[in-house]
């Protein structure tokens, strides 16, 4: 029964937490793996499916025998425990290695872009229809939930449409559907086609949120260093300021 209970926890322990940790501290987020678990299992479990998809493409004559070890032969525990251990903690090494180098291309794009530094700073900014960073704008003023307020310069009339972006379309027959700011229930479809420019008026991450969670935190500090500190003492100052 102990050697039953043992092993699975070994296992456990061995090809998913040890690997799991070694993904955080590979992908620079060592610090909060050690406080939230839940992160290092998560990537322990993703490494652990590919390291077996891995094993299956690669060594698929072999396959078989490394996966009686999870039935708890003894033979084959033998002959890879350690060989499997050493493996799925090196692949953690190189997928937690990938997943930084992505978020840091993704954070230098973010910093060489005057739009995105201008949203991040809370400074208004206008941009085309025919940039993709217009819709990515939109897309982010969702996921951190904020309403997005904008004014559109539509081709044939003299005056902007000002008002909160209801929906927006993608597409050939695309466009914004804003409600006014004078009054809501006017509400106004402007074609794609028909859009000059889009100004937003009320850009900024930091004022979507009264605290900064630290994924938050952490792609700050990526974007440039020290700025997730700066935004969360920002945060802060506002909040004692309110109260």
């Amino acid at each position: 029964m102990v050697q039953g209970l043992t092993l699975p926890v070994a296992l456990f322990l061995c090809l998913i937490v040890v690997p799991g940790y070694m993904f955080t501290w590979a992908s620079g987020v060592a610090e909060e793996g050690k406080r939230n678990f839940t992160l290092v299992f998560s990537r322990g479990v993703v490494n652990f499916a590919v390291g077996i998809i891995l094993i299956f493409l690669l060594f698929h004559d072999k396959a078989g025998e490394v996966l009686l070890m999870f039935s708890g032969d003894l033979q084959a525990i033998q002959r890879f425990f350690w060989l499997a251990m050493c493996g799925f903690s090196v692949l953690a090494s190189v997928l937690g290695a990938i997943q930084l180098f992505l978020d840091t291309q993704s954070a230098r794009a973010i910093k060489q872009s005057i739009v995105w530094r201008n949203f991040m700073a809370g400074k208004q900014f206008e941009v085309s229809p025919r940039e993709n960073i217009m819709w990515e704008v939109l897309l982010c003023y969702r996921v951190i939930q904020k309403r997005p307020i904008v004014t559109v310069l539509v081709e044939g009339t003299s005056t902007p449409v000002q008002g909160e972006v209801l929906k927006a379309s993608w597409g050939s027959k695309g466009g914004l559907l804003v409600a006014g700011m004078d009054d809501p229930q006017s509400v106004t479809w402007i074609p794609k086609d028909r859009i000059i420019t889009v100004r937003y008026m009320n850009p900024g991450l930091a004022l979507a949120t009264h605290a900064l969670d630290p994924v938050t935190k952490n792609f700050l500090n990526l974007v440039h260093p020290g700025y997730g500190e700066e935004v969360e003492q920002r945060l802060f100052d506002r909040s004692s300021n309110a109260g």
